[in-house]
């Protein structure tokens, strides 16, 4: 025998006349469908061989109110509509801030590598005049040994001509203490 099969509904399994029910309830709303008193009922969700048949509502008043629980039921389905409007635009907002926050971060990150590579470069400068004794100020080039060649090229131009006094050819402001001026000092008073 042939399965009676109602939209895709196998009403002969256990339960099927159950779910068409819930599918006509799904898809006409309140519509009743009634069992004829006269034949024998089964326990709720068990088949007992007849069909419902789908009972019209007996006047306006009734088919309004259907159609307004039903339209009532739609409503409430979509309450949250305008919510999720709201959050939706939120969304935008905040994927065009980090979208701002990204540009920022980019132009900082270029920043701080900028820094980095001064400090570095201030650094090099120091190692190399310190070694080289010629004024960092001066020195010009971009790698070690730019500035190595350049600060050799210093020195050989700053190297005096003169007798040199120990202790001033680094510093030439800063005469140490001798016996000498020492002794000038005390019968002279002055430097």
């Amino acid at each position: 025998m042939p399965k009676k099969m109602l939209h895709g509904i196998d009403i002969t399994a256990p339960g099927g006349v159950q779910k068409l029910l819930d599918f006509h309830r799904l898809t006409f709303g309140d519509a009743v469908m009634e069992v004829d008193p006269d034949a024998g009922t089964a326990a709720a969700g068990e088949p007992n061989g007849q069909i419902a048949e789908f009972k019209a509502p007996a006047s306006q008043a009734e088919l309004d109110r259907i159609i307004q629980d039903r339209v009532a039921r739609v409503k409430n389905q979509f309450a949250d509509y305008d919510d999720l409007k709201a959050k939706a635009g939120q969304v935008e907002t905040f994927q065009s801030r980090i979208s701002e926050l990204e540009a920022t971060n980019t132009e900082l990150d270029g920043k701080v590598k900028g820094f980095a590579a001064e400090k570095e470069r201030s650094a090099l400068l120091a190692d190399v005049a310190t070694a080289k004794k010629v004024p960092a100020d001066a020195l010009r080039g971009s790698t070690r040994e730019e500035l190595e060649a350049h600060a050799d090229q210093l020195a050989a131009l700053l190297k005096p001509s003169g007798p040199i006094i120990p202790g001033q050819e680094v510093s030439p402001g800063n005469v140490p203490a001798a016996d000498d001026r020492a002794a000038v000092k005390q019968l002279f008073g002055k430097d």
